[in-house]
Formats: structure tokens, sequence, C-alpha cells
């Protein structure tokens, strides 16, 4: 089961930074508003606490290395806390959006 939950994170962190990527390198004017930027933001931030767990939970460290665990439980601990932030963010933009009558985005 281990094989299959690591292929299965490592797919998955793949495919959220492949479309993290494309909608920040779109020419598209409806990702340029601050929603998307927040989108991307916070998606990177999950995915350093993703790549912070890695670090952390799979490489074996040794007594004099110990600052390695603590880099990656850092990450982690960073990652989630800024992604939540960001997501309360976008909660409460999207609701302020959802509440106008024209849904105008500079709100």
């Amino acid at each position: 089961m281990g094989v299959l939950t690591d292929i299965l994170d490592y797919s998955l962190l793949g495919a959220h930074l492949y479309i993290l990527l494309r909608v920040r390198i779109s020419k598209e004017e409806a990702f340029k508003t601050p929603f998307f930027y927040w989108f991307f933001l916070t998606g990177m931030a999950s995915s350093l606490s993703v790549v912070g767990f890695i670090i952390a939970v799979l490489f074996t460290f040794p007594a004099d290395y110990g600052w390695g665990f603590k880099t990656g439980y850092m990450m982690n601990s960073c990652g989630i806390t800024f992604a939540t932030i960001g997501k309360a963010l976008i909660s409460m933009h999207r609701y302020s959006v959802m509440r106008t009558t024209s849904f105008i985005e500079d709100v």
C-alpha cells in the first residue's frame, strides 16, 4: 500500500503544479484577477507543505543532520498555515463577489 500511496501523492503533486503553472502563464485576462493570484499563491503553499512532508517523513536523518527534519517540518507548517489563510481570504473574496449583483471581480 505504501508504493501505491507514494505514486498517488507524486502524481497528484505533479498535476497540481502543472495546473498552477498553466493558470499562471495563461494569457487569458480572467486569470489576472485577484482571485487567481491568491489561487496560485495558496496552491504553491499547499505544494510546499507536501514537499516539506516528504522531506520530513521519507528521509532518515542522523542526529548530526537533524536540521533536515526541522527544515522539512518548517516547510510543512508554514505551507499549511499560509494555504489555510489564503483559502480563507479567497472564500471571503468569493463571498463578496457573489453578494454583488454585477459579479464584478474588483471588490
